[in-house]
């Protein structure tokens, strides 16, 4: 009987200790924000995981993993060498296939753009990381339909598809929260936005007011903050003139 408890004993700990696991995370390989569901498959095997929404994966496998496929929509997929015992950074690229896209801002529901009864454009992370802006104005005017002059002294006039003017016709917001509170004039309202936390910039262009308020009559411009990191990154912006002006950026 002993013997037996210790052969049953012996060949547990022998399957246990025959499996073998490998750690890692995946993101955005341009913004390196951390991407959630992902597929992670393991090469000629039926195992397979999907990522957390911090980006991490943990696949365990009887099997050897000498490779792992990485796939995702929307973005390339990838074949890793998995290497037991060391964790994996894997940054996805993303892929020149063009797809429908989805809108969130616009209803404050998930809708295709398309869909939406208004005019709606976006700035995507690519767009702003190619323009390599030192102001907001540089990030605005990409938009069709839209025209932001600055004034060199922490104010701008804004158009969008109506005349130029200061007028507290536009709602400004970051992360769906206005820049500044109702009824306080506003065409200065973007000298506090840090252009190197904005991941991408969302533009109701026309009459807003039955979703956002009234300071929303002309439209709205949405800036969307950067997401947490899943590698270390860091990035310091530095502006200044000749007058004396100086102001340090972070993200």
């Amino acid at each position: 009987m002993k013997l037996l408890i210790a052969g049953v004993l012996f060949i547990l700990t022998h399957i246990t200790y025959s499996q073998t696991s490998v750690k890692g995370r995946v993101f955005d390989g341009e913004t390196k924000e951390p991407l959630a569901g992902v597929s992670i498959l393991v090469q000629n095997a039926q195992t397979g995981i999907t990522t957390a929404s911090d980006g991490t994966f943990t696949i365990t496998s009887a099997q050897p993993l000498d490779s792992l496929e990485v796939r995702y929509i929307g973005y390339q997929s990838q074949k890793i060498k998995a290497h037991p015992g060391e964790p994996l950074n894997i940054g996805l690229v993303a892929s020149v296939t063009t797809m429908k896209e989805v809108v969130v801002t616009a209803s404050r529901d998930e809708q295709l753009r398309t869909d939406a009864p208004m005019a709606i454009n976006k700035l995507s992370p690519t767009t702003l990381s190619d323009a390599k802006p030192t102001l907001i104005v540089e990030l605005i005017n990409k938009v069709p339909g839209v025209a932001m002059l600055n004034y060199n002294n922490e104010q701008h006039a804004m158009a969008i598809r109506q005349p130029m003017g200061t007028n507290a016709y536009f709602l400004y917001m970051e992360d769906g929260i206005p820049l500044r509170p109702m009824g306080v004039f506003n065409h200065n309202a973007l000298i506090e936005m840090n252009i190197l936390a904005i991941s991408n910039i969302e533009v109701v262009k026309g009459p807003a007011s039955s979703l956002y308020g009234p300071e929303a009559v002309g439209g709205v411009i949405n800036f969307i903050s950067q997401k947490p990191t899943a590698v270390p990154t860091a990035r310091v912006g530095l502006q200044f003139d000749n007058f004396g002006y100086k102001r340090v950026q972070y993200g």
